[in-house]
């Protein structure tokens, strides 16, 4: 939050030209901003908290059951899509 500007303009389309931000009013928005980044940075560690205990020190590569494709299977799976493409209607 060491960046965090807030000088209260508003930019409404019916906005009071003579409108006077106070200080006070700006010292406020910065504490709810402040608030709401620290809630989400709360919910961040909670998330990875839990997807540490689910997956440990393992990145997905090494949890992911290893898949052979043959040649076979990739056969089927085109037969299929055709056979899926053969039965759409034609639209011209």
């Amino acid at each position: 939050m060491e960046n965090y500007f807030n000088d209260g303009s508003t930019f409404a389309a019916a906005a009071n030209r003579r409108k006077i931000v106070w200080k006070k009013n700006a010292e406020g928005l910065k504490q709810a901003a402040e608030s709401n980044c620290l809630a989400l940075f709360g919910k961040i560690d909670e998330l990875k908290q839990s997807e540490d205990k689910q997956y440990g020190k393992q990145d997905l590569e090494e949890i992911c059951t290893k898949v052979t494709i043959t040649a076979e299977a990739k056969e089927k799976q085109v037969e299929s899509l055709n056979q899926k493409i053969r039965l759409m209607p034609m639209k011209i």
